[in-house]
């Protein structure tokens, strides 16, 4: 009986088999680093996102409560932060906007009665009453949870409906 060649012989060699190992550590790891790349980039839009949803709402908000107005005030504050009154046809005030120091939110409602509109960091609220008729947000800066600021103004007419 005739003993094969050893060139002759079937299957994979250590050399093989370490060469394919070492490839599919890297599709694996390429494969793992552009996951979490696709999973930060998410989270970031995801913060902003929120962020712009916040200062959305918050600028429908005022408008809803300015529309209502008859006439404001607004507290000069320390010139990043405003306080804005507002009032009924009969100089009753009903609405206030204040931006609290220890949490950094903006908050609203009755006199009194204050709570906070909406869960971002508000790092600037600006207000400007032009004329007896309209309200300006001069700025209005809403920071994400990662950093980013959205800014945002708009201008409001006081129609002092019910």
């Amino acid at each position: 009986m005739k003993l094969p060649r050893i060139r002759d012989a079937r299957g994979l060699t250590l050399t093989e088999l370490t060469i394919v190992m070492a490839l599919a550590a890297l599709v694996i790891t390429g494969l793992t680093g552009f996951y979490f790349a696709s999973q930060t980039t998410w989270l970031n839009g995801s913060t902003k996102a929120m962020a712009q949803r916040d200062a959305t709402m918050l600028t429908e908000d005022l408008g809803t409560w300015l529309h209502r107005a008859a006439s404001v005030t607004v507290d000069a504050g320390n010139g990043q932060f405003n306080t804005l009154h507002l009032y009924d046809a009969g100089l009753n005030e009903f609405h206030t906007y204040q931006w609290q120091v220890a949490d950094s939110l903006l908050y609203g409602g009755a006199p009194g009665a204050l709570l906070p509109i909406a869960n971002s960091k508000v790092t600037r609220f600006q207000v400007t009453s032009i004329g007896d008729s309209l309200v300006q947000l001069t700025s209005l800066q809403v920071k994400s949870a990662d950093g980013d600021v959205v800014d945002v103004a708009s201008m409001y007419a006081l129609y002092a409906r019910p």
